[in-house]
């Protein structure tokens, strides 16, 4: 540190001198202030000096020792006793030792006694007084230095430890302490290894890391698990660096500390859900690929292996290989998608027909959208595979039985009318009537489904229904005679079969109007059911059955607001105060295997439910539970079955002689009026072939005229020839 003063020229330093003798005072003063940048005040006594430090602040006192009154001494006790560590020095002609050693022990920071060579001595007085403010500087500056770097390691968000090479904590912050769950203080002299003694293989661990950054002294991170004092665990990333004396050797390690528990549950929790995931995929039959463009590589989950029939063992084929399949439409479709997802984005959810490798042909829900790297570049394609086979299957069986509804409905020679009926008991509106209805009233469609049950109907009519409700009602069907009243004002006698039923909550009447004078079969119109694709509601229950986990399906199912689930999943599910009978999650949960059924929600809804156990570490920790929404197919399957049913009873209500057979002749209807004319009860003849209706008319068994119906063929056209 050197004493130039040429460093104080901008900002000179404003010093304090105190003497009783004024001349000795202001001589002081010039010189100093002639040789140096110094501004310089004065003050007589010691009182005098206070009150000026009260005004204003000085770099600096220079005081003689003796003065009247108070003395320079006593002056520096006032002011060190109030904890002003202002530069003082004493300026005097008293040289003896204990002068020199009462001024330093009470606080001066000099000394320099008055004589000799003026000059030298008011340079040696100033050079003093420029050396003790720098030193002073210096000192308060590291001091503050010192004061903001323990604050700064203190407040820090980062945990420091320092180790000796014993691995025994010599100084730790404030994070630290908060981290291992204790007051910094208590650390500090305690070993590092403290930390990691309670763990499995953590002591033994934590040494052998240690050990080697001794050996190798080189920075090292870890990830370790420590203990606290409460004794919790968590996760940390663990940073060492050496501290090295002159000669190389470490002497102590510098450690941070970060908490990454966090990090480590979502870590754990992904993994987690991805298993979880995967178990869903694996109940709901559905698999995932993926398509790296770049290298036309394809990844297929375990479960679309098993929808496509391939062997998982082998790889799956490249990309242009997938046309062998699908069926050539399908493909088409598919690539088209593809194209499309590859140049706009645009995701794709196709139907498709997909050719197994044993030649077998299943129906699959295909879904799939592009795959883009950090950097925002297309990378693939990603997907899923869903078999809705049993789906199609349904919808085909569906369009065929309204195809022979419609047939049957159309092709009647009968007039069929259908009718809402009203909350009077009264026919209302006309909903439906067949070409036969049309033609033989003179009526366009159009024009009758403008019209109610009434405008067609005589006065006669109108007057006898009333009379007739109570036994159509009490019986749900009844058959009588009637008149209606064609466009052009004719009348038609008619016999008129009524049978009731309910069609979309609405009570409705079917009637089967035909000339007195020709009777024909003719079918009942049924309702028309659609099924889609069901939604798939997730849950993941706990042992008690509290919702978890739900899927998004579930949420927009039941108005959950995000994952604020409602406790017990039979509480918002059935709205059940216990677990609801047969509950197959809570069947997977007490006996740890795979469970499945059906249930019907207090909505009307049915659900086929498969439940699987989740087990961790081999105890049961709650259960996976999936509700596929089968409503529509089971409404398909009793709409299929009420079809069948009406049709059934349309051909056994026929007042004309009637049976049916399918095309391998087999008798599969025999209504009442054939009973009575062969005397044959349909419970004798349903289900036989082999001719077994011809015995009745023929008695032997050979075709007859409703084989000639099924299939053409020239000796029965002959035995027919007449007719």
């Amino acid at each position: 540190m050197t004493d130039d003063p040429s460093e104080f020229s901008s900002d000179p330093l404003r010093l304090l001198i105190i003497d009783d003798d004024e001349i000795v005072l202001q001589a002081t003063r010039q010189y100093l202030s002639a040789l140096f940048p110094f501004h310089v005040d004065t003050a007589l006594s010691g009182q005098k000096a206070l009150a000026c430090m009260a005004e204003r602040k000085y770099d600096a006192i220079i005081a003689d020792y003796e003065m009247d009154g108070m003395s320079g001494l006593d002056l520096l006790k006032q002011i060190r006793s109030s904890g002003d560590e202002i530069p003082f020095i004493m300026f005097t002609g008293k040289g003896r030792e204990e002068v020199v050693i009462a001024s330093i022990d009470n606080g001066a920071d000099g000394y320099v006694q008055k004589g000799g060579e003026i000059r030298s001595q008011f340079i040696e007085l100033s050079h003093k007084i420029i050396t003790i403010v720098k030193k002073k500087r210096a000192e308060k500056a590291l001091l503050q230095s010192e004061a903001e770097y323990r604050q700064l390691y203190n407040e820090s968000p980062l945990a420091f430890l320092s180790i000796d090479r014993s691995s025994t904590i010599v100084r730790c912050n404030t994070k630290a302490g908060e981290l291992l769950g204790c007051s910094p203080d208590t650390l500090i002299g305690t070993s590092s290894l403290d930390i990691y003694a309670d763990l499995p293989e953590g002591k033994s661990r934590f040494i052998e890391i240690f050990d080697g950054f001794l050996k190798e002294g080189v920075h090292t991170e870890r990830e370790l698990i420590i203990c606290r004092a409460d004794k919790t665990h968590r996760w940390v990333h663990l940073t060492m660096d050496a501290i090295r004396d002159d000669s190389g050797q470490i002497i102590l390690c510098n450690s941070i500390l970060h908490d990454i528990t966090e990090k480590k549950q979502a870590e754990h929790d992904l993994q987690k859900a991805q298993k979880q995931l995967r178990e869903i995929h694996r109940q709901a039959c559905i698999g995932i690929w993926d398509w790296d463009m770049h290298k036309d590589r394809i990844f297929w989950s375990d479960e679309l292996c098993q929808i496509i029939g391939w062997n998982p063992d082998l790889p799956p084929p490249e990309y242009s290989g997938l046309s062998d399949l699908y069926v050539p439409e399908s493909w088409d479709r598919l690539q088209a998608a593809v194209t499309l997802a590859i140049e706009t984005g645009k995701p794709y959810d196709l139907e498709l027909e997909l050719i197994r490798p044993d030649k077998t042909r299943v129906w699959v829900r295909a879904t799939g959208g592009p795959v883009y790297d950090a950097t925002g570049m297309l990378t693939g394609l990603h997907g899923t595979l869903q078999d809705i086979t049993e789906r199609k299957k349904a919808e085909k069986a569906l369009m065929e039985s309204e195809e022979r509804f419609r047939q049957l409905f159309n092709n009647a020679s009968d007039m069929i009318i259908l009718h809402e009926i009203g909350p009077n008991g009264k026919p209302g509106k006309i909903l439906e009537v067949n070409d036969a209805a049309c033609s033989t009233l003179g009526y366009t469609r159009e024009e009758f489904l403008s019209l109610q049950v009434i405008d067609i109907n005589t006065n006669e009519s109108n007057e006898l229904i009333p009379r007739l409700s109570p036994a159509l009602f009490a019986k749900r069907h009844l058959t009588f005679e009637c008149t209606h009243q064609r466009k052009d004002g004719s009348v038609l006698p008619v016999e008129v079969s009524v049978h009731l039923f309910t069609l979309h909550k609405q009570e409705v009447a079917l009637a089967i109007c035909r000339d007195i004078s020709e009777r024909k079969h003719n079918e009942k119109i049924r309702e028309a059911i659609l099924s889609g694709l069901r939604d798939i509601l997730v849950e993941y229950v706990d042992r008690d059955l509290n919702v978890v986990w739900v899927n998004q399906a579930t949420c927009d199912r039941y108005g959950l607001p995000g994952q604020n689930f409602p406790g017990a999943c039979y509480r918002f599910v059935q709205g059940r105060d216990s677990p609801c009978p047969g509950c197959t999650a809570l069947q997977a949960i007490k006996t740890g295997t795979f469970q499945e059924g059906e249930v019907t929600t207090p909505d009307g809804h049915h659900f086929l439910v498969r439940s699987n156990p989740v087990i961790e570490n081999g105890i049961v920790s709650g259960a996976i539970h999936i509700a596929i929404d089968i409503t529509e197919r089971k409404r398909t399957e009793d709409a299929l079955a009420r079809s069948e049913q009406r049709l059934h009873d349309i051909i056994e209500f026929l007042p004309d002689a009637t049976f049916v057979i399918d095309k391998e002749g087999t008798v599969i209807a025999w209504n009442k009026a054939i009973e009575k004319m062969t005397g044959v009860q349909a419970s004798d003849i349903i289900g036989k072939g082999n001719y077994e209706y011809s015995l009745p008319f023929y008695l032997e068994r050979r075709p007859i005229l409703i084989d000639l119906a099924m299939r053409y063929d020239d000796t029965i056209s002959t035995s027919y020839a007449d007719f």
